[in-house]
């Protein structure tokens, strides 16, 4: 699933259209649809497992912080892809408000949250179903399924090099970021 590749491209265009460069690099209209859907990804997918944790602890009883080490025990494995990505997101919405104005970089930002909130929605539809019972259910189950990395962002995931180039662009050692497994010769 490619969360957000629709706002990714109505995105890069308003950035390109208004000329400005992110990070003092220049990007291309691929770069920024490429970054710009791995940071939907990630964002989508962290606020989805949040999403349903919170869905999960009302269901079921459970308290807050049931919730916050379901959502934690991700972030241990995740948290640099959804960092960069909210960093990512950050700087676009910035960079727009400063070439653009204030008005403009907020309208960004709000375009964002409000995709990236959409699509979650969905995917938490998808991991618990649609009915109340259908969701009671798979709660039951959900904190070890996130325990277990069923809901991890592998190697092997679609944007995972794209995840790559955005946690390199903000972590401070980058030599750090794991480079993505080669494609297999054909």
């Amino acid at each position: 699933m490619r969360p957000a590749r629709t706002a990714a491209l109505v995105l890069a265009g308003a950035f390109l259209s208004c000329g400005a460069t992110l990070h003092a690099q220049e990007f291309t209209a691929q770069m920024l649809e490429s970054r710009n859907a791995a940071a939907g990804f990630a964002g989508t997918l962290k606020f989805a497992i949040g999403r349903a944790a919170r869905r999960c602890r009302t269901l079921l009883g459970k308290d807050e912080a049931w919730m916050r080490g379901v959502v934690h025990s991700w972030l241990e494995r995740n948290g640099r892809f959804s960092e960069a990505a909210e960093m990512w997101s950050s700087l676009l919405a910035t960079s727009v408000g400063k070439a653009r104005g204030d008005a403009a970089g907020q309208e960004v930002a709000r375009q964002i949250v409000d995709i990236i909130s959409a699509d979650a929605e969905r995917l938490v539809i998808s991991y618990l179903g649609e009915t109340e019972d259908q969701q009671k259910q798979a709660c039951t189950t959900y904190a070890q399924s996130v325990a277990d990395g069923r809901f991890d962002i592998p190697p092997t995931a679609e944007m995972y090099p794209e995840l790559l180039e955005l946690v390199a662009m903000f972590e401070e050692d980058p030599a750090e970021v794991v480079k993505a497994p080669a494609a297999p010769a054909n």
